[in-house]
């Protein structure tokens, strides 16, 4: 994911001139098809298949928005709108990269699409100037597909939470974050495994009287 989206911020701002994207909406519209070609082989690099920028009104006054992505073997361009003023404005996908520079929303349902999603977003800037957040969509529901198969020894299954211990996937459908399950676990992992500097470990307990082993390994993102 970081990789593709290194590749876009790489193409904008190789391209971009913030003159000629603030002279009218008519020139921006037309560096967006200038570069879309680049945009859509880089989106089809990505392991969800989609790629998107979306621009600061605040500063150009002109609406970029090149959002892309693969639809039953078709290359989808989403329809432009402006962030500024909208609902959207205030979601996590957009104000986590301006305040963090780079940012992993928390999952959740994008009906547009009916998936539930979890958006990894950079902030690009040029010259000191703010051009907008490039960024890539993870779609959740496929990844659930794919270790919700995966299978260790007899009994033992993977699960994916995030920092705050909120479950994005578990077998237990009923749980909600870690506490749910066991809170002396939770407490534990708490100060075991998320306060520790090792990226990776494992831990024992017992749970209604079975011993249980407990082995994670953290991502980049925090997860």
């Amino acid at each position: 994911v970081k990789i593709n989206v290194n590749n876009a911020e790489n193409l904008i701002l190789s391209t971009v001139n913030i003159e000629r994207i603030r002279a009218s909406q008519g020139e921006l519209d037309n560096y967006e098809n200038e570069i879309k070609p680049i945009f859509d082989g880089i989106m089809q690099l990505t392991p969800d298949k989609n790629l998107w920028i979306i621009g600061n009104t605040n500063d150009t006054k002109n609406i970029m928005a090149l959002s892309v992505r693969m639809s039953e073997g078709k290359v989808v361009r989403e329809e432009k709108y402006n962030v500024i003023g909208s609902a959207a404005e205030k979601d996590e996908w957009w104000q986590g990269p301006q305040k963090n520079g780079e940012n992993w929303s928390k999952p959740y349902y994008f009906e547009g699409w009916k998936a539930n999603l979890a958006s990894h977003g950079r902030k690009i800037e040029k010259d000191g100037k703010f051009i907008g957040v490039v960024g890539v969509e993870v779609i959740l529901d496929d990844f659930k597909t794919e270790i919700k198969d995966v299978k260790i020894l007899k009994t033992g299954y993977l699960f994916l939470m995030d920092k705050d211990m909120d479950l994005i996937y578990h077998p237990s459908k009923d749980a909600k974050n870690l506490k749910d399950l066991d809170k002396n676990v939770a407490e534990r992992f708490q100060s075991e495994a998320l306060s520790s500097k090792n990226p990776e470990g494992i831990f024992f307990y017992k749970l209604n009287g079975i011993e249980k082993a407990l082995s994670y390994y953290k991502l980049s993102n925090g997860w």
